[in-house]
């Protein structure tokens, strides 16, 4: 169970409602993470654009970013 409590879809900014919406129809689902940064749209918006940045083929390498995902874990003993 989190610390923090996602914020409730209809409690959500509408710029951020059409995010979620996009992420969802993409992928499936939204990340928890997301959900929680919610409650601080700022941080939310510029961490997604930093995450972006991050992902995007052409500013750093696939196999890098791989890496970094499973060092993350890693640290973060992380199961899966």
């Amino acid at each position: 169970m989190p610390f923090i409590e996602p914020l409730p879809y209809d409690e959500l900014p509408n710029d951020i409602q059409r995010i979620f919406d996009g992420v969802e129809k993409q992928q499936g689902f939204v990340f928890g993470n997301w959900l929680i940064m919610a409650h601080a749209p700022h941080i939310f918006k510029g961490f997604r654009q930093f995450i972006y940045a991050v992902l995007n083929p052409n500013v750093v390498e696939k196999r890098t970013v791989e890496l970094a995902i499973l060092q993350t874990s890693l640290l973060n003993r992380c199961r899966y």
